[in-house]
């Protein structure tokens, strides 16, 4: 295995104006980008396609194959399975979007069957002009398709995905290269990096798809081209300030290039001992607290309380991380806030009321009846914005100094959180909302923001099993993450309800039957309460 000092550094783009998969090197300090390496055409014949993929010329429709036959995918087809794909941003855009698929990678592997996986890159098109780039694990197996599923080869094929990040080398074809991280080299130096073999883990539950008891292996959703990975930043800023460790570790990256230009596809993460999500564990907890005599509640409500304060710690430890870190983009350091800075705080709470509000007035998913509520709340949700900004603005002005700035998880809440067999309670997937946009997950926010998040996750649990143990655990964490990192009450209030207006679109488009989790809180918040 040869392990040299790989260390990642920045992915420039290489500018090619022909061709969307090309071969490509990640940038290290021992394999420059090389220009040389020619685009490939999208359209070769069955007898020569290393891809074992044919974009049709006129219909866009896709032929996949491997040793045994192959079979037809058209745009409507992969169109419908966006719509119920857990990778997808887009969800409730059926209608207004145009789908294409792009050209496909292979996943080349010694003695399984050639065209097996193929890694699809799907150009999704807006009518408002926006795009975004998918990409589709397509297993192909005796000619039958298997979209962002498993085979039984596919353990093998994650296995030399992960193979190449550890070993720092590109698969068969070179498209796809690997590199191991600091945090990879340093797991490689003390052995804790196993070489046992991969077991799939059910694609529709995660973009993490293997494991092997040492590490996982997470291949992206969705590609952005030429841009910084946000889970690879964030493991680097927080390992280099030392101030926030119980996060998970990214040990090796994966890459190609896709039109033209650098892009990260894949990670291998430490594995933690997991014992349990912070999600099931509460979730768990509840139903035993619902049905339990009042003994065994106050007994179940001090475990509780414990670990919602746990996780407070190990928030606060985090934003304290994004407060007065140093090491990392500049994007990720903090500043002062200004009042030229309310403006662009409060516009993120404005798109979402835009949002919000287009979701009732064309979703047919929401009832006519919750229609009328959320749009009877636009008026008053507007006039708050605006005597927040006037009210946040005057606080800046009279109080310099006093608000921050700063990045942070942004999209936290109790599945992001995992308990070890050894206690410890350790944050995952930094990537952000699904939906955001690159711009939009690189904005700088405030500590309050990932902290309302978790609020709303403890009124979710209690919504699930009729409890009311969420003021209680909402208490226990505010004074974990205080004593690390003091929040501001008003602010705090203003971020948690801006995540209910968040939730409102995203579960009319993916629970409505749980719509009324997330609108209660909203009608509170539109009346001040």
């Amino acid at each position: 295995m040869n392990v040299g000092p790989k260390a990642v550094t920045a992915i420039r783009s290489l500018r090619i104006e022909s061709g969307l998969h090309v071969p490509a090197l990640i940038r290290t300090e021992s394999a420059p980008l090389d220009a040389s390496l020619a685009p490939r055409s999208q359209e070769p014949s069955r007898a020569q396609s290393p891809q074992h993929s044919t974009v049709g010329a006129e219909d866009g429709s896709v032929t996949f194959w491997d040793d045994a036959g192959g079979e037809t995918l058209d745009p409507a087809q992969l169109d419908a399975f966006l719509e119920t794909w857990r990778g997808f941003g887009g969800k409730g855009s059926l209608g207004k979007r145009d789908v294409a698929l792009l050209g496909t990678t292979p996943v080349a592997v010694p003695g399984t069957p050639r065209g097996a996986l193929q890694l699809a890159t799907v150009r999704v098109t807006y009518r408002d002009g926006r795009s975004e780039l998918y990409q589709v694990p397509v297993h192909v197996q005796s000619g039958r398709l298997n979209l962002a599923g498993a085979s039984e080869h596919a353990g093998a094929f994650y296995q030399s995905l992960a193979d190449a990040m550890v070993e720092g080398r590109a698969l068969p074809g070179e498209q796809i290269h690997g590199a191991l991280t600091p945090a990879g080299e340093d797991a490689v130096r003390q052995g804790l990096a196993a070489p046992h073999p991969y077991r799939t883990i059910p694609a529709d539950s995660s973009n993490t798809l293997a494991e092997n008891g040492a590490e996982v292996l997470k291949l992206a959703s969705r590609l952005q081209p030429g841009m910084p990975n946000r889970e690879l930043d964030h493991s680097n800023f927080h390992r280099a300030n030392g101030i926030f460790h119980d996060l998970t570790q990214v040990h090796g990256v994966l890459t190609t290039v896709v039109e033209g230009k650098p892009t990260v596809t894949g990670l291998l993460l430490k594995r933690e001992d997991i014992e349990t999500d912070a999600w099931l564990h509460f979730q768990s907890a509840a139903k035993a607290y619902s049905s339990a005599g009042p003994a065994e509640k106050k007994t179940l409500l001090a475990s509780l309380t414990a670990d919602a304060h746990a996780i407070g710690v190990a928030s606060g430890l985090m934003a304290k991380s994004y407060r007065l870190g140093t090491e990392g983009a500049t994007s990720m350091l903090s500043r002062p806030m200004q009042p030229a800075d309310v403006d662009g705080l409060l516009a993120r709470t404005t798109e979402r009321v835009d949002r919000l509000m287009d979701v009732a007035r064309t979703s047919d998913k929401v009832l006519p009846p919750i229609k009328a509520r959320i749009l009877a709340l636009e008026p008053t949700l507007r006039a708050r914005i605006e005597a927040q900004r006037a009210l946040l603005k005057a606080a800046v002005t009279e109080n310099p100094g006093r608000y921050t700035l700063q990045s942070g998880h942004f999209d936290y809440h109790l599945g992001q959180v995992v308990k070890t067999r050894d206690g410890r309670w350790v944050v995952m997937d930094f990537e952000g909302e699904p939906a955001a946009s690159p711009e939009d997950a690189a904005r700088l926010s405030v500590a309050e923001k990932d902290a309302g998040g978790m609020l709303r996750s403890f009124s979710y649990n209690d919504a699930e099993h009729q409890t009311d143990l969420a003021p209680h655990l909402a208490k226990a964490f505010l004074q974990g993450h205080n004593s690390e990192l003091p929040l501001d009450p008003a602010l705090l209030e203003w971020m948690t309800g801006e995540k209910a207006i968040y939730e409102v679109p995203y579960e009319a488009q993916n629970r409505p039957a749980w719509l009324d989790i997330p609108l209660a809180p909203v009608e509170r918040f539109a009346n001040g309460g």
